[in-house]
Formats: structure tokens, C-alpha cells, sequence
């Protein structure tokens, strides 16, 4: 088995072609990594690459920077970690360690993830990111922060083309600038689009308070700018009074 190992002083730029047939577009594009030291086996098309100016894997749209990266040529799978920033599009990664895998459809990023997209930005310790869906998945404490205010749960799945969120578990709405605070066990956001305003449709246990005002119902949709409620199932309504 051949290893060709590279070493410089400087930086060494590697740039390889997939000489698989059959493979999607995307796949096949070249890519380049940059490293202070480069070992490469050809035959695998393994390769790790480390040193103290960092690592800078490009593909594509994608820009991936690290301390250290272990990549495989051929399937185009690697982790690089080590106060990682991936950007891609409109879209920006930081993260501890990266994952990328099938041709850089999905990544995996862990530790103190950020993930901003235009005015959205969602955190959590790991977010499942693929890029052909523009879809983030976050299986456990979740936050994202938009235009409309900031959304927590247990879980969530986040369309960033379609500006759409899904929210499960201890689910939190807090907007300062609406004035609304609302609870339930399952959300749906939808953001605004041209002739539409956003809303959020809230069911289970679901319990907003808008300017003073209390709703509780089964089902609840919030307008967020006529500030309307649409309710369904029993429900429970308090008006605050106005003053003088």
C-alpha cells in the first residue's frame, strides 16, 4: 500500500478529482485542502492534515476551517475539529468537531454548535445539517432566534428555505418586540413571506400572553403582525384590563 506523505514549511495546497463515474454533480466537483502537513494515501484516498495554521478543506460552496482534519477522498466523508467554521451559501457553521458525510449532504456538528442562516439563528450541543434540504435537525435543547423572537423545545427541525420550524417539547415563545410570551407542546412557526404574515401554531397544553392578555386552548394560531388569536377546542380567554 503506497502513502505519500507531504510536508512543508509553508502551506500546501491539494487539489483531486473524483475519477468515480456515476456520481451525483455535487460530488464530483474538485475539491482543496490546505494544511502545514498532509498525509495522503493514494490507493485509499485517506488523508489527515494538521498543523499550526490550521486546516481549510474547500468544495464547492463549502469552506471548512479546523485544527485538524481526517477526510477521505473518495467518499467524501471526514471529521475536522477543533474550533470548526463551516460556510456554505448564506449559511455559517461554528461548532467543536464537524462531520461530513455523503458528499457533504449532511454534516454533523457538535459542541456549542451555532448555525445562522440569513436572520435566523439556531444554537444547540448538536445539530444534524442537510444541505441539499436546507433542513437543521436538533434533537435535544434547542434555541433559534429570529426576526419574530426567540423559540426553545426539547426538539426541533428547522426549513430554513421554507422559513418553517418545528418545535416538540416544553416548547417557549418569548417576542419583546410583540409583546408575547406562549407555551405549549408542540409548534409550528412560519415566517413571513410576500402578502403573508408569519404565525405560530401552538397545540397541547398551549398558552399565550399578548399585551396583557391570556389565552389558553387546545389549539391556538398567533398572528404575529395583526397580534390575532384563531382558537380551537375549549378554551379559556382573560382580558387585562385597560387603564384610564
Amino acid at each position: 500500500m503506497k502513502n505519500n506523505r507531504l510536508t512543508v514549511v509553508g502551506l500546501i495546497v491539494l487539489t483531486l478529482f473524483s475519477l468515480t463515474t456515476g456520481l451525483q454533480a455535487k460530488a464530483t466537483e474538485p475539491f482543496r485542502l490546505e494544511a502545514d502537513v498532509i498525509d495522503y494515501n493514494s490507493k485509499t484516498g485517506q488523508m489527515v492534515a494538521s498543523g499550526a495554521n490550521g486546516v481549510k478543506l474547500i468544495q464547492g460552496t463549502l469552506t471548512l476551517t479546523g485544527l485538524k482534519a481526517d477526510y477521505n477522498a473518495k467518499t467524501q466523508a471526514g471529521i475536522m475539529t477543533g474550533g470548526v467554521k463551516g460556510i456554505q451559501d448564506n449559511m455559517t457553521l461554528t461548532a467543536d468537531q464537524v462531520e461530513s458525510l455523503e458528499g457533504n449532504k449532511q454534516m454533523i456538528a457538535t459542541g456549542d454548535v451555532v448555525l445562522v442562516n440569513g436572520a435566523d439563528r439556531l444554537t444547540a450541543p448538536k445539530v444534524d445539517y442537510f444541505s441539499d434540504r436546507q433542513l437543521a435537525v436538533v434533537e435535544k435543547d434547542a434555541k433559534l432566534v429570529n426576526a419574530d423572537g426567540t423559540i426553545t423545545a426539547d426538539r426541533m427541525e428547522t426549513f430554513f428555505q421554507e422559513k418553517r420550524s418545528v418545535a416538540q417539547g416544553n416548547v417557549k415563545i418569548n417576542s419583546e418586540q410583540r409583546k408575547l410570551q406562549a407555551s405549549s407542546d408542540h409548534a409550528v412557526y412560519y415566517g413571513a413571506k410576500p402578502g403573508e404574515q408569519g404565525k405560530i401554531v401552538l397545540t397541547g397544553n398551549a398558552h399565550a400572553v399578548q399585551d396583557g392578555n391570556t389565552i389558553v386552548g387546545q389549539t391556538l394560531t398567533l398572528y404575529m403582525d395583526d397580534k390575532a388569536v384563531d382558537a380551537t377546542g375549549r378554551t379559556k380567554i382573560v382580558i387585562a384590563p385597560t387603564s384610564k
